[in-house]
């Protein structure tokens, strides 16, 4: 096509069914969303809202793609060519684009990035390095986390450890029990040993009582941090046992002080630009957690290989050798990458 915008829809099986305690996902559906400059280059970005969990439908999200295509094209040019000559108010003008809804902006804003990373001739993750002066010299490795099942005798444990992960993730709160669970977790740790890090994700399975005491069962097993334990209209929890990450907290007004935080164990966030609305937003927070004192960890709701790619590049533009708390969560089954997304 000439110089212009377009956006398809796909859908994919995921290569295994994943699920929390509210919603099993067997099969994924997005968009795509695509940018193409007069000189043939094609930017993409994926918007892929998560059924049950995203703010957004794949209907607003595409009603959303489409208002962009329809009137909004200009203005995404505009910001190519500039950052294309120089990067450094590409954030302030993406900031500045109304997009309707939080998918639809992240796909928007990681094909501009692309564009313009194809424009300059380097990868996205050095664009971002660019135009964001808080981001330090990189990298060329990432600490990855596998998502496997909790289920020590299905092998896929063992598998991310043949592939070289060295922290592994498991969600909780499904539809047994909550002492099976502990039963099958005492069993993983058993078999990671002590020098694998072990996160837990219960996605606000439990009320604030039930966490208390289930987190003080988990304290033994010597958890890096398990993201939202607690159910949204539970109150926070003061000095849980176990460190807490924040995931979909994120979405929810909130003044976030260190102090607060500190006393409801937070060490992390949990950033998701899907969810949160793109890469702009996400740096918002994750600066934020730098000024905190807080780690981040870079995740996904189980998008495709384009909005996978965004996350690697956003991952490898914020971690440095001198900031080890920066890592990306990731599918054991998705990666591939055996110890860390390379340059």
């Amino acid at each position: 096509m000439s110089r212009g915008a377009r956006f398809s829809r796909y859908e994919q099986k995921l290569a295994s069914p994943t699920q929390n305690w509210q919603t099993r996902w067997l099969a994924r559906s997005g968009l795509i969303f695509s940018l193409e400059d007069s000189a043939a280059r094609v930017g993409n970005g994926e918007a892929a809202p998560l059924p049950g969990y995203s703010d957004d439908s794949l209907a607003e999200a595409e009603a959303a793609l489409a208002a962009v295509v329809a009137h909004g094209t200009a203005a995404l040019f505009e910001c190519v060519e500039r950052a294309i000559v120089d990067p450094r108010r590409l954030l302030s003008d993406l900031r500045a684009l109304e997009i309707a809804t939080p998918s639809a902006r992240s796909a928007v804003e990681c094909a501009v990035f692309d564009l313009v990373g194809q424009g300059r001739g380097e990868p996205m993750h050095r664009v971002l390095r660019a135009c964001t002066p808080s981001l330090s010299a990189p990298i060329t490795t990432l600490r990855c986390a596998a998502l496997v099942e909790l289920d020590p005798d299905a092998g896929a444990a063992q598998a991310a450890l043949a592939a070289g992960f060295g922290t592994l993730k498991v969600k909780v709160g499904g539809p047994e029990s909550f002492d099976e669970e502990l039963v099958r977790l005492t069993r993983l740790r058993q078999l990671l040993g002590p020098r694998v890090a072990l996160r837990l994700d219960a996605n606000r399975a439990w009320s604030s009582a039930d966490a208390r005491a289930r987190l003080a069962a988990l304290r033994p097993l010597g958890l890096e941090f398990i993201e939202e334990p607690v159910a949204a209209a539970g109150p926070p929890l003061n000095a849980p046992p176990v460190p807490i990450a924040l995931d979909e907290s994120l979405r929810q007004p909130r003044n976030f002080d260190s102090r607060s935080l500190r006393d409801e164990g937070v060490v992390a966030f949990v950033i998701k630009p899907t969810v949160l609305g793109g890469i702009t937003r996400s740096l918002d927070w994750i600066e934020l957690a730098q000024k905190l004192g807080l780690a981040t960890v870079i995740s996904h709701t189980f998008e495709g290989w384009i909005g996978y790619r965004a996350l690697v590049e956003l991952a490898l533009a914020w971690a440095s050798p001198t900031r080890p708390t920066a890592s990306l969560a990731t599918r054991h089954c998705q990666a591939r990458m055996g110890r860390g997304a390379r340059q």
